[in-house]
């Protein structure tokens, strides 16, 4: 009965979903550092590797991409603020 109680606490919290996510991503961390030890560099082919150009283009398309999310995140809030 208490479980249950717990299981429903939790489930009705802000934060359960989000720890969850932080928690997973910090298990994949792990994981795949330790999948990347254990297999040797030259197992993978030279096309998917890339180089720091590529490592770049990544890292500016992730940036812009969560910069576009927080304007919508910021106009959504705005309209819906200004609409009550």
């Amino acid at each position: 009965m208490r479980l249950s109680k717990l299981l429903i606490h939790l489930k009705a919290s802000l934060w359960f979903v989000p720890v969850l996510c932080v928690l997973a991503g910090v298990v994949l961390s792990f994981s795949t550092i330790a999948v990347d030890r254990y297999f040797d560099y030259d197992a993978l082919p030279t096309s998917l590797v890339g180089g720091p150009d590529a490592a770049t283009v990544i890292l500016t398309t992730i940036a812009a991409s969560m910069v576009s999310l927080a304007a919508l995140v910021l106009t959504i809030t705005m309209v819906v603020v200004h609409s009550r």
